[in-house]
C-alpha cells in the first residue's frame, strides 16, 4: 500500500499568536502519533539575518504519512475533531505542492473532497 505524506497547515484565527500556534501544532502531532500515524519532526527555518536566536519552528505545520483510504479517513476524523475544539480553527492540506482548503464544508463533504483530492495527487506522483 502506498504511503503519502500530507502537510497540514493549522490556523487558529486572528486572535492567536505564534506561541499558541506552535503549542497547538505540537499537541496535534502528539495526538496523531498516539493514534499510530507517522509524523515528521517539527520543520524548522533559520532565524532572520541578524537574529541571535536559534532555529525556529515553522508555525502551524504538521506532516503526516497516510496509507490507503482507511488512513485518510482516520486522519480526517482526527482533523475534524481538532477543528471543533476551538473557535476559528481551520486547516489546509498540502500534497505534491498543491494545497486544499476545506473550511466551511460539512464533515461529509470535507471527507469526500479531500479523499478525491488525495487520489488525484497520487495519480500524478512521480
Amino acid at each position: 500500500m502506498t504511503e503519502t505524506m500530507v502537510g497540514i497547515r493549522l490556523d487558529l484565527g486572528a486572535d492567536s499568536d505564534a506561541e499558541e500556534l506552535t503549542s497547538v501544532a505540537r499537541r496535534l502531532r502528539d495526538e496523531l502519533r498516539q493514534l499510530d500515524f507517522e509524523t515528521v519532526p517539527m520543520p524548522t527555518v533559520p532565524p532572520p539575518p541578524g537574529a541571535k536566536g536559534p532555529v525556529m519552528d515553522v508555525l502551524g505545520e504538521v506532516w503526516v504519512s497516510v496509507a490507503g483510504s482507511a488512513g485518510v479517513a482516520g486522519l480526517l476524523d482526527v482533523l475534524a475533531a481538532w477543528i471543533t475544539r476551538g473557535r476559528g480553527r481551520s486547516i489546509k492540506l498540502e500534497l505534491n505542492g498543491q494545497v486544499i482548503d476545506a473550511t466551511g464544508l460539512s464533515r461529509r463533504d470535507q471527507r469526500r473532497l479531500i479523499e478525491e483530492w488525495i487520489a488525484r495527487q497520487r495519480e500524478i506522483e512521480p
